[in-house]
């Protein structure tokens, strides 16, 4: 898998229309999968019957910003009885695992997208291999974070005090190296066309939201870092599938 991934760029240049749209079968793959991968998640989540926190749009933002037995109560209506209890953590268990294929996926298109801009001259390779390498890092350690919980909330657990610092800092982490991924490419995605342009303001605005989720309210703010964050990769792809390299 790995040595197919690094084969992609040559792949692309041996089609003679993928010469001049080097990024094209990336993001179709990337759509793909990342569609399909979040609606897996997204039928778990609502299988599990959990409740949304008001403030938030999205179950998983809550329980990413949770800080308190408070919240993990409110979301699995604890206490409940033993098979609700355990049902409502597996799926959730089940979401996340199928997560890690999505963390697969998005990193993967971020390390080939840089790796196609530095073939046309762009630079900030580097910055952009490290910021996707962290946040795909800090998703990992995010999801064992909330793998902790799922398992006290199935095992009937309480104590869930030493986990949300951790769960914080990895869930900040992830988010702000996503979007200091697109900002590090952002001389590339601004002089190449107005959409470029567009992801660029939108990363910007994603760690605005951020600080603003981070540091003050989150049920507030959350919702919006990730639309921001959505719309960074969705405007990402769409830039893939028009972008095409100018022959003089």
């Amino acid at each position: 898998m790995i040595a197919l991934w690094l084969e992609f760029p040559f792949f692309c240049k041996k089609i003679p229309r993928m010469k001049n749209r080097p990024f094209f079968l990336l993001s179709i793959l990337a759509m793909v999968a990342l569609i399909g991968i979040g609606r897996l998640m997204d039928q778990e989540i609502k299988s599990a019957k959990v409740v949304t926190p008001e403030g938030y749009q999205k179950t998983i933002m809550a329980l990413e910003f949770a800080q308190d037995t408070v919240m993990i109560n409110a979301i699995f209506e604890l206490p409940q009885p033993d098979s609700i209890r355990t049902e409502r953590a597996n799926r959730l268990v089940c979401s996340t695992n199928y997560d890690y294929l999505y963390i697969l996926a998005y990193a993967s298109f971020m390390l080939l997208f840089a790796l196609q801009c530095k073939r046309l001259g762009a630079k900030g390779l580097v910055w952009a291999v490290l910021w996707t390498l962290m946040a795909a890092f800090s998703d990992v350690m995010e999801n064992l974070q909330l793998m902790k919980i799922f398992n006290l909330v199935r095992t009937g657990g309480e104590d869930y005090s030493g986990i949300f610092w951790s769960l914080r800092f990895w869930m900040a982490l992830k988010f702000f190296s996503i979007g200091a991924f697109f900002l590090a490419l952002g001389p590339f995605f601004w002089k190449s066309n107005g959409l470029g342009k567009v992801v660029v303001v939108v990363a910007w605005m994603a760690l605005v939201y951020w600080a603003l989720a981070c540091f003050l309210k989150p049920e507030f703010w959350a919702d919006a870092l990730f639309i921001m964050i959505f719309l960074a990769f969705a405007g990402a792809m769409i830039f893939g599938l028009t972008y095409r390299v100018r022959r003089d």
